[in-house]
């Protein structure tokens, strides 16, 4: 039976499909071919993309699936689902396509199946709930195209959007080497945002890999996270993508439990925001944040760094105390104008939210956190002095927290007076 014939069967018995390539694999050409055939044996089709998911809103999303379940057989054929994923809408759509296709029927109406394409990467990215990818049935192996090829695809926004951002996956050279120190520099900077994005067991998973006494087998095809890439050549030559350029202290500086990096500004910065991963607007507590002997030239730097560098997070809310129990807290104002003062930008503070709040109405004295909404927990972190640099991180680290445990933080965010920028 042909790979279509298979998939066909697979839908009748009520399966859904995960399709994982790279580029040039076929998984787009295999999409519409099902789209042409499944008509004639009597599955209503519908093609989306997953930029046009990201793209819809709440109510419309959930029009358009209810509508889906009204018809006979429905299918929906997801192509570039990774535009989703790599998008701060893909736990709501995720969340209510899996309740369509996946969750409690609808009396007197047939559940969606699915068909949807992404890259070996996506498997790593964090879902923050029960999605659908969980129980589909992988295709990664095709009868048309080449198998995990790049067909041509070059260095930049298109191949960070269909690698996933993995900077292991690295454009061919001739010599089947990494090619250059252009794409080395890339790769260091997309790798924090990478980390963010694991798994919690697969950013363990890189602990055990890279621990200190133990060299990566970066060529090592059992762990998928340290997979180099086979991709052709212009010429059609087939060569390996060595992911090896990336420092592995570099990685190990932004893992999880990992020694937080000492008086190493643009280090810090990085885990900070490899602890953001995809959150849209973390929220960093701590009370000292609003001390007066605190380094506002540092703060504006480690800012900058976290927040001009990629996407996520796009804006930051900080949440810190107008009543010290030891040092002089600043008020309002003057926080505003020491920002100013060290060089933060008009760019730079429309991106922050910044509240200042009284311990005696929340009960939120001593918390040093960075709480993730949409992944459903938070980070403790070191104090921000250590963060900063200003002083030696000692035994200070990072480490996973449930949200559940920290009410007093979010009383205390809601009731805080938000800090007001200079016009």
């Amino acid at each position: 039976m042909s790979q279509l014939g298979e998939i066909e069967e697979g839908l009748f018995e009520g399966k859904s499909f995960n399709l994982v390539g790279l580029p040039g694999a076929g998984r787009s050409r295999l999409l519409a071919a099902l789209a042409a055939s499944l008509p004639s044996t009597g599955w209503s089709v519908e093609s989306v993309t997953g930029e046009t998911l990201k793209g819809m809103a709440p109510k419309e999303l959930r029009r358009w699936l209810a509508e889906l379940r009204t018809r006979e057989s429905p299918v929906v054929l997801i192509d570039d689902y990774t535009d989703l994923l790599l998008s701060g809408e893909a736990d709501r759509v995720e969340r209510q396509l899996f309740a369509a296709s996946q969750g409690a029927p609808l009396s007197d109406s047939d559940p969606i199946q699915v068909v949807l394409s992404t890259v070996p990467r996506d498997a790593e990215i964090f879902s923050y709930s029960s999605g659908p990818r969980e129980r589909m049935t992988v295709v990664d192996e095709f009868e048309v195209g080449t198998h995990r090829a790049f067909s041509g695809l070059k260095e930049g926004p298109a191949w960070e959007a269909a690698t996933g951002r993995n900077p292991h996956f690295l454009p061919s050279a001739p010599d089947g080497q990494s090619s250059g120190t252009g794409v080395n520099q890339r790769s260091r900077a997309l790798a924090s945002w990478y980390v963010g994005a694991l798994h919690i067991e697969n950013m363990a998973r890189l602990n055990r890999v890279l621990a200190p006494g133990r060299h990566p087998t970066w060529r090592d095809e059992v762990d998928s996270i340290l997979m180099p890439v086979v991709g052709p050549q212009e010429e059609g030559d087939r060569v390996v993508a060595v992911p090896g350029p990336i420092d592995v202290e570099a990685y190990r500086a932004l893992l999880l439990q990992q020694q937080w990096p000492d008086k190493d500004l643009a280090t810090s910065a990085a885990r900070f925001r490899a602890r953001c991963g995809l959150e849209p607007a973390p929220l960093w507590v701590d009370s000292y944040l609003s001390d007066s002997g605190l380094d506002f030239g540092s703060l504006v730097t480690f800012l900058s760094e976290v927040l001009e560098a990629h996407d996520s997070p796009s804006s930051l809310r900080i949440l810190s105390r107008s009543d010290l129990a030891q040092g002089s807290a600043l008020t309002h104002a003057a926080i505003a104008q020491s920002l100013v003062d060290a060089g933060a930008d008009a760019s730079l503070l429309a991106r922050l939210d910044w509240r200042l709040f009284k311990a005696a109405a929340s009960g939120a004295q001593h918390d040093r956190q960075l709480i993730l909404h949409r992944r459903q927990s938070a980070v403790a972190l070191p104090p921000a002095d250590r963060l900063l640099g200003t002083r030696a991180i000692g035994n200070s680290n990072d480490s996973f927290l449930a949200t559940q445990d920290h009410q007093s933080v979010l009383t205390a965010w809601r009731s805080a007076s938000r800090i007001a920028w200079p016009s």
